[in-house]
């Protein structure tokens, strides 16, 4: 598509590898300097202190951001257990005393195998909740929990259900410098997991002190990996030379969904925004949930989200299993 100033207007998705020091908005903001264009916008924000993937959708990609919200996610993490702070990481004010252990309590501790670090990890991989941190994006009553954290705000957040799907425990060392313990973790979870919160329980259940988050990478959203991500720095490179290789087929966000093949005469009602009878794809929905959301497939190419469900008729009372179009694709 060609833009009124003669500037492509690019669509897809980039899947950048986030430094630390900056804000996921500041990507968005830095992109669009560099591709000339306005329609940007990420998946998953990342905290200024954690680094690695961050999905960018740009132009009409950005149909399929919200297609890809509930996607789980994993991280590495670095915990330091020794007290807490009021954000849970590195950049937070200390909030707790700080315990510091003897070489004496240091070796007993990795004599035992380091059994209340492993005990505490099983009790929180084992977690179905989660309360949000404070200094979160939460909404409490139209406001950010961190905006009322700042203000001084009194409030409590309510835990929300979070699943840990694996939690390996890489490293487990002491910091030369300050002594204090710091445990190397790989997490993969749902969507909606403070990797913060994880390490903070892990300092209170462990019995060690508190404990916050010092580094944070996002290893994977889904199917995407930081493995194929780029650098800032690549992409403005490659952008200098007219190669814009970074930019994707956004399709892919959507590749963990089912799909439904369309006959020439459905992909045509599809695209007048007509609704289609479920029978007709009787094979392909056996043992989703009603309410799934699929991939309209017609000739290869993808024409549309679609969604299944239960519709009354108006007039005879009966009801009818039909397809509703989720998201046009094709315009």
């Amino acid at each position: 598509m060609q833009m009124e100033n003669n500037k492509v207007e690019h669509s897809g998705l980039i899947l950048v590898d986030k430094p630390v020091g900056v804000t996921s908005f500041s990507i968005d903001s830095r992109l669009k300097k560099i591709l000339g264009q306005k329609s940007v916008g990420h998946l998953g924000t990342l905290d200024p202190f954690a680094s690695g993937l961050l999905p960018i959708c740009v132009g009409k990609g950005l149909r399929m951001l919200r297609f890809a919200e509930h996607h789980d996610k994993r991280y590495l993490c670095t915990a330091r257990i020794g007290y807490e702070t009021d954000t849970m990481d590195s950049e937070g004010s200390i909030t707790s005393d700080k315990v510091v252990l003897s070489s004496k309590e240091y070796e007993d501790l990795r004599e035992s195998g380091f059994a209340p670090i492993y005990e505490a990890f099983e009790e929180i991989r084992n977690s179905k909740t989660q309360i949000p941190p404070k200094y979160s994006a939460k909404k409490i009553n139209g406001k950010k929990a961190y905006e009322l954290a700042r203000a001084g705000v009194e409030f409590e957040l309510k835990p929300a259900p979070i699943e840990i799907l694996n939690l390996e425990v890489n490293s487990i060392s002491r910091d030369e410098e300050t002594n204090l313990i710091d445990v190397e973790f790989d997490v993969s979870c749902s969507k909606g997991t403070y990797i913060r919160v994880i390490c903070s329980d892990l300092g209170r259940k462990s019995g060690l002190g508190g404990a916050f988050a010092t580094t944070l990478r996002r290893l994977n959203s889904g199917n995407l990996s930081v493995k194929n991500a780029f650098t800032m720095e690549q992409i403005e490179e490659m952008a200098k030379a007219g190669n814009f290789e970074f930019i994707t087929d956004a399709n892919v966000l959507v590749e963990h969904m089912p799909k439904l093949y369309l006959n020439d005469a459905q992909a045509r009602m599809v695209s007048n925004g007509r609704k289609l009878d479920a029978k007709y794809f009787a094979r392909d929905i056996k043992g989703h949930e009603v309410g799934t959301k699929y991939r309209a497939i017609h000739n290869g190419e993808l024409v549309a989200i679609v969604y299944d469900c239960f519709e009354k008729d108006k007039n005879t009372g009966e009801t009818h299993h039909i397809i509703r179009i989720e998201r046009m694709l094709l315009c």
